[in-house]
C-alpha cells in the first residue's frame, strides 16, 4: 500500500514536473540501445520497461488533462473579460445625466484621476458597472475620498458627445449648463 501513497504524490505534482517525467520516460523507452548503454541505463530499462511504459502513459494523460484544464481556465478568464467589457460599453451607452456629469469632470479638469467620495450613489454605480476603477491605495479623509480613473477601454471609447460636452468653444448657454450641472461633491471638494 505504500506504492499507492507514492502514486498519489505523483498525481499532485505540478504540470511542468509531470511533463518532465513523461519526457524522461519516453526517452528511456525510445532512445536507441547504444545511447542507453552509454548512459548506463540499458539494464535498468530492460528490467523495468513495463513500469516505464505505465509511467509514460500516466504522465501523458496527466499532462494532457492539466494542459486542457489550463486552456479551459484561460478561455473562461478571456470570456469573463469580454463579457465585462461589453457590460461596460452597454452601461456607457445608457448613462443618465448625473453619471455624465461625473464623467465630464475628467475632461473639465483635464485629469486622468479624480478624488471623489465613493459613498455617493452615482460614483458607486459607475464603479459597480466598471466604468470607473478605484485606486484602493488612496483613501483620504472622513468622507472616504478615493482616487478613481476611467477604465482603459472606456477611456478609449468615451467621446465628449457621449457626455454632453461641447466640442470646441462652447456657447454661453453651454458653459452655463456645464457649471450648473456639475456634481455637488465636486464643487465642494475644490
Amino acid at each position: 500500500m505504500e506504492w499507492l501513497g507514492k502514486v498519489l504524490e505523483f498525481l499532485k505534482l505540478p504540470l511542468k514536473y509531470v511533463c518532465a517525467v513523461a519526457i524522461a520516460a519516453a526517452a528511456l523507452l525510445f532512445l536507441p540501445q547504444q545511447v542507453l548503454q552509454r548512459l548506463h541505463v540499458a539494464k535498468f530499462v530492460s528490467e523495468f520497461d513495463a513500469y516505464i511504459g505505465v509511467v509514460l502513459l500516466v504522465s501523458l494523460v496527466l499532462a494532457g488533462v492539466g494542459g486542457a484544464s489550463m486552456l479551459w481556465d484561460a478561455a473562461r478568464a478571456k470570456l469573463r473579460l469580454w463579457k465585462a467589457h461589453h457590460v461596460r460599453l452597454k452601461a456607457l451607452r445608457a448613462l443618465d445625466s448625473k453619471e455624465k456629469a461625473v464623467l465630464r469632470e475628467f475632461f473639465l479638469q483635464e485629469r486622468g484621476t479624480l478624488l471623489v467620495p465613493t459613498d455617493q450613489p452615482v460614483v458607486a454605480g459607475l464603479v459597480r458597472s466598471g466604468i470607473l476603477v478605484l485606486d484602493s491605495r488612496n483613501l483620504y479623509g472622513p468622507r472616504l475620498l478615493r482616487s478613481v480613473a476611467l477604465a482603459p477601454d472606456v477611456e478609449r471609447r468615451l467621446t465628449p458627445e457621449m457626455i454632453d460636452l461641447p466640442t470646441g468653444e462652447g456657447s454661453e448657454a453651454e458653459v452655463r449648463f456645464l457649471r450648473s450641472n456639475r456634481p455637488g461633491f465636486m464643487q465642494q471638494s475644490e
